[in-house]
């Protein structure tokens, strides 16, 4: 976790089989001005499927729902292996998240964060054997994403990407709680995949 006068960020590395786990190795909490901006969507409705066979098919389990890549169209998956920390100091962090995948040609995808004065830069590192048919970089909200000359605002953040990079796209679903509140997807694709990419994202 780190903090800044107008934000903190909390990330998570580890692996995909915790008790009640998540998939979601790699997701972050934004809070900027006191309040959260980009979310972990929480839990779903305590449910018999919740706790099934189904349970990754839920929005707030699944890594569909979560600030995480998708990969050639691939959510994360279950497992026990964890996560390469390879940087962990107070305002920078780097960690691997290529384990939270089942994907062959994947070879390594390094999730770092750079927490600087006013901006958080967020970049992803990947390694492919072969080049990916697609790679979406996801990042969630419980604020209706405003489009912007200068990007995309959800709640108190501006979330920045390079618009010759990246397709831009938002879609929502409602979760599955009690609640039953509305979760945007900001959705910034790939348009040229490579076998080796660097991509990064910045919140204002």
């Amino acid at each position: 976790m780190s903090r800044h006068p107008s934000y903190t960020l909390a990330c998570k590395a580890g692996h995909n089989a915790e008790s009640h786990n998540h998939n979601d190795v790699g997701s972050f909490i934004i809070f900027k001005d006191g309040k959260v901006s980009f979310v972990d969507p929480g839990t779903g409705a305590y449910t018999r499927q919740y706790f099934g066979p189904e349970r990754y098919e839920f929005l707030s389990t699944s890594s569909r729902g979560h600030s995480v890549p998708i990969i050639n169209g691939e959510l994360q998956v279950t497992g026990k292996e964890k996560s390469t920390i390879y940087q962990a100091e107070e305002h920078a962090f780097a960690y691997s998240i290529e384990n939270g995948y089942q994907i062959p040609s994947l070879e390594k995808l390094t999730r770092a964060f750079l927490c600087e004065e006013d901006v958080l830069t967020l970049t992803d590192t990947y390694s492919f054997t072969e080049t990916p048919e697609s790679v979406v970089e996801r990042f969630v909200s419980y604020f209706a994403p405003e489009i912007t000359e200068e990007g995309v605002r959800c709640g108190t953040s501006l979330l920045v990407f390079d618009k010759a990079v990246f397709d831009l796209s938002i879609k929502s679903e409602k979760m599955n709680n009690s609640e039953e509140r509305e979760l945007f997807m900001v959705d910034l694709t790939v348009k040229s995949p490579a076998k080796e990419m660097t991509l990064a994202i910045k919140f204002k």
